[in-house]
């Protein structure tokens, strides 16, 4: 049993105009050579969050990871990637932020390398955060895998180490081959005779004597000499960066070195961004170890005009934010003695004068939260506990929501909170409705598998018992009632809403749905593996091709060829190619 809760952003107000109070920043940001041509004050939308993940319980999002020999906080993001990232674990909101309808085939309007001055080898992927409708957020990512060769067993001395260990491992295989050519007059080597530690092979303390292993084991079994050794890590050309992009033309605004916000922070930092609705300002989470294994965090507030910096407040913690309704909430949580998540503590902040008083604080069972209309959720910090959800104006507990969990979700559809509780045997799914009180004001317990909220609308499935599904109902969000079931004769396995028609990807391609009555429209062969919505059609990506499809007619209306390396992303309202072997997107548009 899966739960579907789609990931799609809410519609953002219009921001009011730069706060007088903002502190006169100092100059963090380095303009582009090229004139900015977007607004001065653009409207914010919030980044995209991350979907739901499966219903099978929520993995620590805080990791240890070793790098350079040194124990790294990392946040698994995607940042994402997506590292899209974040905020983490966050379910769909009310209404989806749609594809720019291209009537036609697109051209390729520009293209940007989003390593932003970075080593490229040094940098895998980017988050792509649509800011208003005229800039995007560019935050490259720090590829950790360009630092995994032997940097776990590498130490000072490691060298020398292991030329020691692989004489000894010569000798030793040496020994053997005497031992098999005349079997009667020696006895089978021992080990311990040729081991060049003073401690016993079998004691197997390969954490601090990694050299002695890799050499030995390299000379018993007659390598060549390095061929397990490990390198020294080179420390990478890589700091961790911002760029801010003019969405017309694919020219930097500004760029931003992370580290001239906050001195400690380096390649192994783990850094992310938020829109801030509501304000002309930006938000930046940086996290780093200290040298004691604790960690230290700094939130800081940019001005999307100049980029300099306006407000930061500092942490002797792990620290998370996102923004909230133009409020930047900070979860902070301590790092034990043995690397893991402690207790934390969650708080409303000026984005302003991060400085200011917190509007309030309260201690909180979890390390991760999101934005959820009026309230904020906190998701459990394990799978074995549930989590909360929190008024947004006072910080004080909701009346509902304390079993935020592994079997339990909230999403919203228009003003109204919708509650999945999933049965301990699989076989139901109770869906309740929330007023923006946070009371009940239906409740329908229902037969079946799966349960996805989407664009508004909420649908239940049955599954076919491998991981794909037969029937498909969906339900009156304003009293539970069902509005239509029915069955389709190719098996789907997910569901969306586009373009004001049900799309159902099956295995062969899509099934496309009356969205009144459910009734089957046509189905279309396709190989695509993602897909995208516009205000009148809806587009489907993959195996090298995109298109275009309207909800009422078969056919494409328009294809457009991609190469195999590369994949179609959405960006805000773009559609954009990513090439991750060249660390380059382009964006799609009609000229």
């Amino acid at each position: 049993m899966e739960s579907h809760v789609t990931d799609t952003p809410e519609t953002p107000s219009t921001p009011a105009s730069e706060p007088a109070d903002a502190a006169a920043p100092a100059s963090d940001a380095t303009p582009a050579d090229s004139t900015p041509t977007a607004e001065t004050n653009p409207t914010v939308d919030p980044a995209p969050t991350a979907e739901l993940p499966a219903r099978s319980g929520l993995k620590l999002p805080v990791l240890l990871g070793i790098i350079g020999g040194a124990i790294v906080v990392v946040i698994a993001l995607v940042l994402v990637a997506v590292l899209v990232v974040v905020p983490l674990f966050a379910p769909k909101s009310s209404t989806q932020v749609l594809v720019k309808d291209l009537t036609e085939e697109p051209d390729e309007l520009w293209t940007y390398d989003y390593t932003a001055g970075n080593d490229g080898d040094s940098v895998s992927g980017a988050q792509f955060i649509p800011i208003g409708s005229g800039k995007i957020l560019v935050v490259p990512s720090f590829d950790t895998s360009s630092q995994s060769s032997g940097g776990s067993s590498w130490y000072e001395g490691y060298d020398d180490d292991y030329d020691q260990g692989f004489d000894a491992g010569t000798e030793y295989a040496a020994a053997v081959d005497a031992y098999l050519q005349d079997l009667s007059s020696t006895e089978y080597p021992d080990t311990e005779d040729y081991w060049p530690f003073d401690g016993s092979y079998d004691d197997y303390d390969y954490e601090n004597y990694a050299g002695f292993y890799d050499g030995f084991s390299d000379g018993r079994n007659g390598d060549e000499a390095g061929t397990s050794q490990a390198e020294k890590p080179v420390e990478p050309d890589f700091t961790p960066t911002l760029a801010l992009v003019d969405a017309k033309s694919g020219d930097e605004i500004w760029t931003i070195d992370i580290s001239k916000l906050d001195k400690k922070v380096t390649f192994e930092s783990i850094v992310d961004a938020f829109a801030i609705e509501g304000t002309n300002y930006l938000g930046v989470v940086a996290a780093h170890q200290t040298d004691d294994g604790g960690a230290e965090s700094t939130v800081t507030t940019v001005d999307l005009s100049s980029g300099k910096r306006v407000s930061q407040a500092k942490f002797d913690s792990f620290a998370t934010a996102f923004d909230a309704n133009g409020q930047v909430v900070v979860i902070e949580t301590e790092i034990t003695d043995d690397g893991d998540a402690g207790d934390s503590t969650m708080s409303s902040l000026n984005p302003g004068n991060l400085d200011d008083d917190a509007r309030w604080e309260t201690d909180v069972e979890g390390y991760t939260g999101y934005a959820l209309g009026k309230f904020v959720a906190v998701t459990p910090s394990d799978s074995d506990k549930e989590g909360a959800v929190y008024d947004l104006a006072t910080g004080k507990e909701a009346d509902f929501g304390d079993d935020l969990g592994s079997d339990v979700e909230y999403a919203f559809v228009g003003d109204q909170l919708i509650r999945l509780e999933y049965s301990e045997d699989g076989d139901s799914v109770e869906v309740d409705g929330i007023n923006t009180q946070g009371k009940s004001v239906w409740k329908k317990s229902v037969d079946a598998d799966d349960a996805w909220v989407t664009d508004n609308e909420i649908f239940i499935a049955d599954s076919t018992g491998d991981d794909a599904y037969e029937s498909l109902q969906r339900l009156n969000v304003s009293n539970g009632e069902e509005v239509w079931k029915d069955t389709y004769d190719d098996e789907f396995l997910y569901v969306d809403v586009a373009a004001g028609a049900v799309v159902l990807g099956t295995e062969k391609g899509i099934t496309v749905v009356n969205l009144g009555s459910g009734e089957e429209v046509y189905s279309e062969k396709s190989d695509a593996s993602s897909s995208f919505t516009g205000s009148s059609q809806f587009y489907l990506a993959g195996d090298g091709e995109l298109s275009a499809y309207k909800p009422t007619e078969d056919g494409d209306i328009w294809s457009f060829d991609y190469d195999d390396d590369e994949e179609i992303t959405q960006i805000g309202q773009y559609l954009a190619v990513l090439n991750d072997s060249k660390d380059e997107v382009t964006l799609l548009g009609v000229k």
